[in-house]
């Protein structure tokens, strides 16, 4: 038996248009197919698995900017044997706002409370218009309600809950001022967000039990939560103290894999059955002391090492301290060489258990360091002149600052 296989090879895309794309730059666009991974792009191979990915997310990015109801038809037209070109044929459709927020099941919290806690989605109005945030986004709701719930956590309902959210259509509306005005007012489609709410009771701090701490003591670590037995129990207290504030003070001592995990028991209150007691055992987990070895610098190709590490407040050899550590963090921007540096995003900690070190690369952008101008003109003191002025911040990199002036007229030098 001869089995033949016959294969044609799939195109080349050798150009990507969008018809009818107004909410959106084209460049945003295909910044976010490189960010979601989606690999649609010139000079890939056209696939139309990754095409259909392609109208996903942009259907998702066209309804995170108020318009949810977009159409999008994909066209693809042969450039030759071997190539093709693809073209987005967009409608837009109307936009649309959110007009209300409503909740449901909530009977201690009022709406208006708990619709001030949002930032992210809010009802129509003139502020909100010029923010951007009557617009129905998803993930962006998800924050918002995450936020409600810590909100209902800090006044003590530790078990308070929001449910799956519930969309419906309103019709169109005047949204912003009510009389019309460019910019400021204007006839849309609009929607209503019900939000389901489950309260539960109001709970009051039992017993706190602090276990796997050796460094600092029970009565430090209660100081730092700062609740005792018969306080509403603050939520969002309590995270911050456990996941904020203690991790500063073990990350000053060089314990930067600090952890904690507090357990909740829920009990019901025998002399007030419309309020609970929530017991805690905090277990924290310490980890290893760790010293600084190597503290290196990426990025500055003009600005010398020297430059950057004397306004570090760690020296090699030292035991870490976070604190001192984003204290030079600070110092360093405020140079002004760089662009600014987030510790999080641009520093990587590569730790030795074993051994307990850690090193330390910090990444740097370097911003430009000189102006050069020019400037001229005619005054009644010193007639015609001609000017030139130079600076730089940042002379041979090595941190010193130059200007000088330069100024030329028939009646002053």
């Amino acid at each position: 038996v001869v089995v033949v296989f016959e294969l044609k090879e799939l195109p080349i895309i050798r150009d990507i248009q969008f018809e009818g794309l107004k909410s959106v730059q084209e460049s945003d666009v295909l910044k976010t197919f490189r960010e979601r991974r989606v690999g649609f792009s010139k000079e890939a191979i056209y696939d139309p698995a990754k095409q259909n990915n392609a109208v996903r997310v942009l259907k998702e990015l066209l309804a995170s900017k108020g318009h949810p109801n977009a159409t999008i038809e994909v066209r693809s037209d042969e450039i030759s044997q071997t190539s093709v070109g693809v073209t987005f044929v967009i409608n837009e459709g109307d936009r649309v706002r959110v007009a209300e927020i409503d909740f449901v099941g909530n009977q201690v919290f009022k709406d208006g409370s708990l619709r001030s806690q949002m930032k992210y989605v809010t009802q129509t109005g003139l502020i909100a218009r010029f923010k951007g945030t009557d617009i129905l986004d998803r993930e962006k709701l998800d924050v918002d309600l995450r936020i409600v719930q810590q909100y209902m956590a800090s006044k003590g309902y530790l078990q308070a809950r929001t449910g799956e959210p519930t969309v419906e259509g309103l019709g169109r509306r005047r949204t912003g001022l009510f009389i019309p005005l460019p910019l400021v007012s204007s006839v849309d489609e609009t929607l209503r967000v019900t939000v389901p709410v489950t309260e539960g009771k109001l709970y009051r701090i039992g017993e706190i039990k602090i276990e796997g701490n050796s460094i600092f003591s029970e009565q430090v670590i209660r100081a730092v939560i700062g609740l005792k037995s018969g306080d509403v129990a603050d939520g969002r207290r309590i995270g911050k103290a456990l996941y904020e504030d203690l991790k500063k003070y073990y990350g000053g001592q060089g314990f930067i894999q600090y952890d904690a995990s507090p357990q909740p028991t829920f009990k019901d209150n025998p002399t007030n059955p419309k309020e609970g007691i929530v017991d805690f055992v905090v277990t924290i987990d310490e980890g290893k002391q760790f010293t600084l070895r190597r503290l290196e610098f990426l990025g500055n190709t003009f600005t010398r090492d020297v430059v950057l590490r004397r306004e570090v407040l760690i020296n090699e050899g030292d035991i870490y301290n976070q604190s001192y550590f984003e204290y030079s963090i600070l110092r360093l921007n405020q140079l002004g060489f760089f662009e600014p540096i987030d510790e999080k995003r641009d520093a990587d900690f590569r730790t030795n258990e074993e051994e307990g070190f850690v090193d330390v690369n910090v990444k740097v952008s370097e911003r430009g360091r000189q102006q050069i101008s020019f400037n001229g003109g005619i005054s009644g003191i010193g007639g015609s002149f001609f000017g030139l002025e130079y600076s730089t911040n940042n002379l041979l990199g090595r941190g010193e600052s130059l200007s000088f002036q330069l100024a030329y007229g028939n009646r002053q030098r």
